[in-house]
């Protein structure tokens, strides 16, 4: 796990989800590098984010207000 600097992140739980956050902001940051770097290639390229459910999945949405 890392932070949005790619600075190891010690004795954090896998739920946490300001680690969650953290890593997003990391992968975000990664993502436009590569996207630029694609796109500086061919402007062209077809690109498709997918992405999972991220840090909610396990929440029970019934219980929570």
């Amino acid at each position: 796990m890392y932070d949005e600097n790619r600075n190891a992140m010690q004795n954090k739980e896998e739920y946490d989800k300001s680690v969650y956050l953290f890593q997003l902001k990391f992968v975000e940051t990664k993502l436009l590098e590569i996207i630029n770097t694609i796109q500086s290639h061919s402007l062209n390229t077809i690109i498709i984010l997918f992405s999972d459910h991220g840090c909610g999945g396990e929440i029970n949405w019934k219980i929570q207000k």
